[in-house]
């Protein structure tokens, strides 16, 4: 009663207090919720290398996507110590320089007036023939193909488009497989006020050819929703949108879009982004020591079938928390589950709940994953980094083989102008998957639209990975790799823990050694290059020769040939 009336008697000096934090609040955030940077940005390179030099300490970018206004803080960080000499060569202070220019809005109105970058676009459409032909609503900020600001909304549209010829020929035949892709689609990203954020890209896919595809609805490998109207071309589509809103601190989305925790380049083992985007709310909070982030998403359970039909859904709940208790060493903490049955589950909406214990308290129906990663760059120029994946674990029956102890792990080496050779970069990665990972009794598979959640590569393989990267301008670049990848298949007659959909039987293989069952091989040697016409517009040329020993016995050796011309793809 005392509290209402002292209430109502400063009413207005309430009213002005809130105002007061209101204001305040307002000048903290702005840009906060800014968008994430697209996973296959180059950016992401090009911040590693940055940490591995020491040029940018104590950065947390193994929680992936990071979002513009992120980047945007560790940029700022880098020009800082540029400004106090810290020496970067050419083809670095290119880079600076562009993405400056690229994160303008997020880098400040004062950084904005003091960049010099001028892009090709600025340049082309300046000249005196063409300036005055060049129509004023394209291009007015020298970035974005249009674009609309005032104080409070900033809007910006992009063409998405790719062509892709892609020729493979087995040795056994002198005749050429062709394959074409099309994509096309757009990008529109900005800002509503101080608070939102928001992104959406949609994307249609086009691919015929020599190959020959069954009819109906269905799906591939990477890919969501697949048609085939006839039996040489598929149609596919996919749409990432997502809304953000941020205060200081905190950010929340609601979206579909896709998500990489952890270290390894190759790919991820408890959370990667081979699967399709997903609809998902996440909650984030940023701290300059850690970084810890929430996931409640929906995904396709999904079963074949040939008529329109609402496929059936499973849920996954994650969350990690990812600290730098050092600028030389960074950890990471990840919890995810999968269930179905009810969309709906408390315990695993509660961001901080220990899923293990929760999963136990309903009574272990669920599939239950928990996921370690490190990285350490003590040493300038070199970047040690490691992932531990854990399925499930009996700690009494370890080194036994048993079939319940199921985990993985990989480990890395990432080595930036080696023998003081610059802009050229050497990874070396492994990566080991025991049987049944992924696996589980209640057939709730580590999956979305049958495509894994976690690692590309089925259980009961390993990956060796070599590769050897060189920028020779910011425009142009050139990479090669090989790859060696092994595979314990299940046989007809036997399970060994080879396959993502097979959880085991009373007459499957309760103690498989590691790449028990049929193995198979695949030797890969792959040479890549890159350039950026104008931003985001990149021609690509790749040369793949590949060695595939099957668990028939039979080698089957392919080459193969790839070009392709794509604006923000």
């Amino acid at each position: 009663m005392f509290l209402m009336i002292f209430l109502m008697q400063n009413k207005t000096k309430l009213i002005n207090l809130i105002l007061l934090l209101c204001m305040l609040l307002l000048h903290q955030t702005v840009y906060s919720q800014s968008p994430y940077v697209p996973l296959n940005h180059w950016a992401y390179d090009f911040l590693e290398r940055m940490e591995t030099k020491h040029a940018v300490r104590g950065v947390l970018n193994h929680t992936k996507p990071l979002s513009r206004k992120e980047f945007a803080n560790y940029l700022k960080q880098l020009k800082e110590n540029v400004d106090q000499g810290f020496v970067l060569n050419k083809v670095e202070q290119e880079q600076l320089s562009f993405l400056e220019f690229e994160f303008r809005e997020e880098l400040g109105k004062e950084k904005s007036q003091k960049l010099k970058y001028r892009s090709r676009i600025q340049k082309v459409k300046n000249q005196k023939t063409i300036k005055k032909f060049f129509p004023s609503l394209f291009y007015k900020n020298n970035r974005n193909f249009i674009s609309w600001q005032d104080e409070q909304i900033k809007v910006f549209f992009d063409p998405v488009y790719r062509y892709k010829i892609n020729y493979r020929r087995p040795d056994s035949t002198n005749k050429p497989e062709k394959a074409f892709h099309f994509t096309n689609g757009f990008q529109v990203w900005g800002y509503l006020t101080k608070y939102f954020g928001f992104f959406v890209d949609v994307r249609d896919n086009k691919e015929w050819g020599d190959q020959k595809y069954p009819l109906g609805n269905y799906t591939l490998p990477g890919l969501g929703f697949v048609r085939a109207t006839s039996a040489d071309f598929i149609y596919h589509d996919e749409t990432k949108a997502y809304l953000k809103f941020g205060i200081k601190n905190f950010q929340l989305i609601y979206g579909k879009f896709k998500n990489y925790w952890g270290s390894t380049n190759t790919g991820s083992l408890l959370l990667s982004d081979y699967a399709t985007s997903y609809d998902q709310l996440k909650f984030e909070y940023r701290h300059k020591k850690f970084k810890f982030t929430s996931i409640y998403a929906f995904l396709i359970d999904y079963h074949f079938q040939l008529e329109d039909k609402l496929q059936d859904k499973k849920y996954l709940a994650a969350h990690r928390l990812e600290v730098a208790p050092w600028d030389w060493l960074s950890i990471g903490l990840s919890e995810t589950v999968i269930f179905k049955g009810r969309s709906f589950e408390p315990s695993y909406l509660n961001p901080v709940m220990f899923f293990r214990s929760a999963e136990h308290y309903l009574g272990s129906p669920d599939n239950m994953m928990m996921g370690l990663d490190f990285k350490f760059t003590a040493f300038k120029n070199i970047k040690v980094y490691g992932e531990l994946l854990v399925d499930d674990l009996t700690t009494t029956k370890l080194g036994t083989g048993w079939y319940g102890n199921k985990y993985g792990f990989s480990s890395g080496v990432f080595w930036t102008e080696p023998l003081k050779l610059n802009n050229f970069d050497v990874r070396l990665e492994y990566a080991r998957i025991r049987p049944y990972v992924y696996t589980h009794e209640n057939e709730l598979q580590y999956t979305h639209y049958n495509s894994a959640l976690g690692h590309w590569m089925e259980p009961n393989s390993d990956l060796f990975t070599f590769s050897l990267k060189y920028q020779q301008t910011r425009r142009l670049s050139f990479s090669g790799s090989f790859q060696y990848l092994r595979h314990g298949a299940n046989t007809d007659q036997k399970n060994y823990g080879g396959s993502f959909d097979e959880y085991i039987v009373p007459i499957d293989a309760y103690y498989p050694g590691f790449l028990d069952g049929a193995v198979e091989k695949n030797q890969a040697i792959v040479f890549y290059s890159s350039y950026e016409i104008i931003r985001n517009l990149f021609c690509r040329l790749s040369i793949q020769g590949n060695n595939y020993f099957k668990k028939n016995g039979k080698k089957i050796k392919t080459t193969s040939l790839s070009f392709s011309l794509g604006i923000n793809y």
